[in-house]
C-alpha cells in the first residue's frame, strides 16, 4: 500500500495509481462509487460517502473489491450553497 495513490474523481469514484516509480505513474483500476465527496483508507478498508451512506470496502485485492458494509442515512449532504 505504501506505493499506491487514490485519486478521487469527485461524485463517481476512485483511481489508484502505483508510485513504485515516481516519475512514471502506472494507473492500476477505477472503484465506481456514485456520489463520492470523501474518503479514506485504514487497514485495507476504504470508507466512502455514497450521497447519504457510508460504505465500507475490503481493499485489499484491488482488482477483486469487496463491499463490506453500507450504513443508509448516515450524511446530510448539503443540496445547495450555504448563503
Amino acid at each position: 500500500m505504501d506505493t499506491l495513490f487514490f485519486l478521487m474523481e469527485q461524485k463517481k469514484g476512485i483511481h489508484v495509481y502505483t508510485l513504485q516509480d515516481s516519475l512514471n505513474p502506472v494507473y492500476l483500476t477505477f472503484f465506481n462509487i456514485p456520489a463520492i465527496g470523501d474518503f479514506t483508507i485504514s487497514n485495507n478498508r476504504l470508507y466512502a460517502d455514497s450521497w447519504k451512506d457510508l460504505v465500507t470496502i475490503d481493499i485489499s485485492d484491488l482488482f477483486n473489491i469487496q463491499v463490506l458494509d453500507r450504513k443508509t442515512d448516515v450524511f446530510a449532504p448539503i443540496l445547495y450553497p450555504p448563503l
